[in-house]
């Protein structure tokens, strides 16, 4: 505790910081203990303030070189440019402006992430392994189901490692969890089609003639090891710990994004249309929110108008 405070730089002491429930819970993502009333917040613990200061020393060491020295601001777009190059700079200041809102434009931007960037082959992969871990013991193939299982119980820790987490990590686990599955994807997605069109004529209520079976099985031999491997094994692992899990830094995470890649392109592919999604709902949100801001002007300009009227119908009498 005392060396946390020691090197401790921000807000002009602890106090303001820990003056911010709201940025506490939505952005460093540290859930608050509640009194009784489920309202009112119960005084911090020292415990609990060193998590705070702690979880705020990794956020400014993560972001710190998007930053201006000493603030929360972003930097200039040009010297962003500069340091990062164009579409890393749109891509990660971006991201940093989305963690920095707090929790619903978090929930907003890794929902729409989710659904346009991942959920497809996530639940491909996994309705996939899940049958794979079913069938092959029942084909005499119980080490390619043992693999299998292996490369779902890979998949289902991630998925819930990433669901834990809250505020700013959300976000970055969120998108390096896309860009992974985009990596993966281009190693076993042709492979999990392909045998997603194999099987589906396969009847589970009949027994399968051996001449329809075993070419099946044979195909499954020389092809599934390698690609269950690529999903349980410890490449793709090793790349989700940098993209999903660790906090090193956002110029390291970037490098790692972009070699998992293959390039800023398919970086900028894996997120646009989640991005998109995500803008496109921004935007119409502010509509109505500027909407309700003008009926609301009006309302009270009529009401005013109302009661200057009644004045003078009650003076005039």
């Amino acid at each position: 505790m005392k060396l946390l405070l020691e090197n401790w730089r921000g807000y002009q002491l602890k106090e303001d910081l820990l003056s911010r429930p709201g940025y506490i819970t939505g952005v460093l993502g540290v859930q608050l203990p509640l009194m009784e009333d489920g309202v009112t917040i119960r005084p911090f613990t020292a415990e609990l303030t060193e998590e705070i200061l702690r979880e705020q020393l990794l956020f400014e060491g993560f972001w710190g070189e998007l930053l201006q020295k000493g603030t929360e601001k972003l930097l200039d777009a040009t010297e962003g440019i500069k340091q990062f190059g164009k579409e890393a700079w749109a891509v990660l200041s971006a991201m940093y402006k989305v963690a920095n809102e707090g929790a619903d434009k978090i929930v907003s931007f890794t929902n729409a992430i989710a659904k346009k960037g991942i959920n497809k082959m996530l639940n491909t992969i996994k309705e996939v392994l899940s049958w794979l871990v079913q069938k092959l013991p029942g084909w005499g193939m119980p080490t390619f189901s043992d693999w299998a299982q292996k490369a779902l119980n890979a998949i289902l820790r991630l998925v819930g490692t990433i669901n834990d987490l809250s505020g700013w990590k959300k976000v970055v686990s969120v998108v390096g969890l896309a860009i992974g599955l985009h990596w993966l994807w281009d190693k076993v997605g042709g492979w999990f089609d392909e045998l997603k069109e194999k099987v589906a004529s396969l009847d589970p209520r009949q027994q399968i003639k051996d001449e329809i079976l075993g070419p099946i099985k044979e195909w499954i031999k020389e092809t599934a090891m390698e690609k269950l491997q690529e999903i349980g094994g410890d490449t793709f692992k090793k790349l989700m710990e940098t993209l999903a899990t660790a906090w090193t830094g956002v110029k390291p995470w970037w490098d790692a994004a972009v070699k998992a890649a293959g390039g800023v392109k398919l970086v900028v592919n894996a997120l646009g249309p989640g991005a998109a999604r995500f803008m496109s709902r921004e935007a119409h949100f502010d509509q109505v929110r500027a909407r309700h801001a003008v009926q609301e002007c009006l309302n009270d300009d009529y009401l005013e108008n109302w009661h200057k009227y009644l004045m003078e119908v009650d003076t005039a009498k």
